[in-house]
């Protein structure tokens, strides 16, 4: 037996039927109303993939350090406060971290030494600070992040060089750091009901960037390095205090949809032709 399901099943305690199973490779016990697991769970040392995902878990013990072939952990939807440091001993969680939808106020430091991690999900928790060191996730593909309180990122955030996604929806940023610049794999940056009142020119170095979501933020002006990311295909401003756009804006050659609502900005009846003619809607 590799693989046990006992989703949806109400159960408030891991069934005995998994401890016949010392090689299991995959159990998933999403959605139930478990509030705690025995610390047998920690000797199913084949463990690739562990599903707590939806219980009433209010804590994990450090014990999961001994899951040294786990690469996929889903602890969203939970009640936890706090991780132990232990994750960051999990050589080959590489693939997917779900944390989202728990109470945690903060991330312990270990979390950066999971340096292969693709995906991690921290939203939806009242986090108001990232590791310093959260950098040195490099592998990272995509990271969320939304609706927490974050009002800040770190600079070492320009060390995920490998990034595709950054979701920081519903937040309260007040800045981007310049270093965000050096994440040139960016395809979509989420960034709609912050507080920016500005951004970096540096943004203008994300030249993969495809999707730029900026709807309700604070900002009265755009940098002309916008006008740089020549990949854009959406870009949604709706909500700001906008006045102008950059004239690059109007050249960008791939983009399809522009979204200027609840703005003051007027395009001029040329300016909305020629960026329609190219096959770019625009909604005003």
């Amino acid at each position: 037996m590799q693989s046990l399901f006992f989703n949806q099943q109400q159960l408030s305690q891991i069934p005995d039927d998994v401890w016949q199973h010392p090689g299991l490779q995959e159990l998933h016990l999403f959605q139930n109303h478990l509030s705690e697991v025995p610390e047998a769970l920690w000797d199913l040392a084949a463990l690739e993939i562990l599903n707590l995902g939806h219980n009433r878990l209010t804590e994990i013990s450090g014990a999961i350090r001994r899951l040294h072939r786990l690469h996929t952990l889903d602890l969203g939807y939970n009640l936890l406060h706090a991780l132990p440091d232990a994750l960051g001993e999990l050589p080959n969680l590489t693939q997917f971290l779900y944390l989202h939808g728990n109470q945690l106020r903060s991330l312990p430091d270990a979390i950066a030494r999971l340096s292969r991690l693709r995906y991690l999900n921290v939203g939806e928790n009242p986090i108001r600070e990232l590791p310093a060191g959260l950098g040195q996730l490099s592998g990272l593909l995509e990271f969320r992040a939304q609706d927490t309180q974050l009002s800040q990122l770190p600079e070492s955030i320009g060390h995920c060089t490998q990034l595709r996604e950054l979701h920081l929806k519903n937040n309260r940023l007040v800045a981007l750091p310049e270093a965000l610049g050096q994440c040139q794999a960016l395809r979509k940056l989420i960034l709609e009901n912050n507080l920016l009142p500005d951004l970096p020119d540096t943004i203008g170095a994300l030249n993969r960037l495809t999707e730029l979501n900026l709807r309700n933020n604070r900002l009265a002006r755009l940098p002309n390095a916008l006008g740089e990311l020549r990949q854009l295909v959406y870009l949604d401003l709706r909500g700001n205090p906008l006045q102008h756009l950059p004239d690059a804006l109007l050249h960008l050659p791939l983009l399809e949809k522009l979204d200027l609502r609840w703005t003051d900005i007027r395009l001029g009846e040329s300016e909305r032709q020629r960026l329609e003619e190219r096959g770019c809607a625009v909604y005003c």
